[in-house]
């Protein structure tokens, strides 16, 4: 009696891997990849041991691992600061200065997008000075720049042209001289008639 046996397909894995799959623009070969997963797998065993006494001793504390090393860093920070105040001479302001000093050289310079917007996140940047400065090879700071004064300089503008017309209607040529409740009732205005 001859047995039939059918052959179900196995499940190959393709020899590429499409961009979705990866950080790269490029298709990365299965041998790549299981390459780069190997020297990773190689650098945490080199440090695995390191790793695992971290984690020990911050059980032991009864944190996590980041609230253990953030309590070591803002251990190490008061310990600095105090040594600073000592050479100082009692000082605790000049002492925060160099403090600040010296946190800013450990993280490296300062790009010109932290230093002329501190507290505007680059991600918030409007598609069209991207586009702008990607078309113009300018830098996204350069173009950021130009957005902000043509934007402050159109708003001059327009309330050049509403003061101008504001004195040239009909009622208003004694002149307005509260803007500010005349843009408030202009506003209800247009709310009424919609």
């Amino acid at each position: 009696m001859k047995e039939n046996k059918q052959t179900e397909p196995a499940n190959e894995q393709p020899d590429t891997v499409t961009a979705e799959e990866t950080d790269t623009d490029g298709a990365v070969s299965n041998e790549e990849r299981l390459s780069a997963l190997a020297a990773d797998g190689l650098k945490y065993a080199a440090v695995e041991k390191e790793v695992k006494r971290l984690q020990y001793f911050a059980e032991q504390s009864g944190m996590s691992v980041a609230a253990f090393l953030d309590d070591i860093e803002q251990t190490r920070t008061q310990k600095r600061k105090q040594e600073l105040v000592d050479a100082c001479g009692g000082n605790e302001a000049m002492a925060d200065h160099v403090l600040q000093l010296e946190q800013a050289v450990q993280d490296g310079p300062a790009s010109d997008w932290q230093i002329f917007f501190p507290d505007t996140d680059e991600n918030e940047i409007p598609d069209e000075v991207r586009l702008s400065a990607k078309e113009n090879r300018r830098e996204l700071v350069d173009e950021y720049l130009r957005y902000l004064a043509l934007k402050r300089l159109n708003e001059q503008r327009t309330a050049a042209r509403r003061r101008a017309n504001r004195l040239s209607s009909p009622g208003s040529l004694s002149g307005n001289q509260n803007e500010e409740a005349d843009d408030e009732h202009m506003a209800f205005l247009r709310g009424l008639w919609g």
